[in-house]
C-alpha cells in the first residue's frame, strides 16, 4: 500500500506540467522511498535459487530434446532406438 501511494504520487507529479525548473534531487524523492524494497534479498534465498536453477535446467532439457528431434537424431515415436544404436 505504501509503494502504491508513493508511485501514484510520483506519477501524478511527473505527469503534471510545471513551468519552473526544479532541483534534480527533489525529482527523485519517490525512488528514495522504494530503493530498499527493490534491492533487498528475498527471505528464502536458497529456495529461490533452487527453483530458478531447476527451472533453467528443465528449460534447457526441453530445448535440447526439441533440437535433437528437429535435426532427426531423436525420433520420439520410435522408442528405444536411441539406446540400441
Amino acid at each position: 500500500t505504501i509503494l502504491m501511494r508513493v508511485l501514484k504520487n510520483d506519477f501524478s507529479k511527473y505527469t503534471s506540467v510545471k513551468e519552473d525548473a526544479e532541483d534534480p534531487e527533489e525529482d527523485e524523492s519517490g525512488w528514495k522511498y522504494i530503493h530498499g524494497d527493490v534491492f533487498r534479498f528475498p527471505t528464502n534465498s536458497s529456495l529461490f535459487c533452487a527453483i530458478v536453477g531447476v527451472g533453467t535446467q528443465f528449460f534447457i532439457l526441453i530445448m535440447v530434446v526439441f533440437l535433437l528431434s528437429m535435426i532427426g537424431i531423436y525420433y520420439p515415436y520410435n522408442r528405444g532406438a536411441l539406446m540400441t544404436s
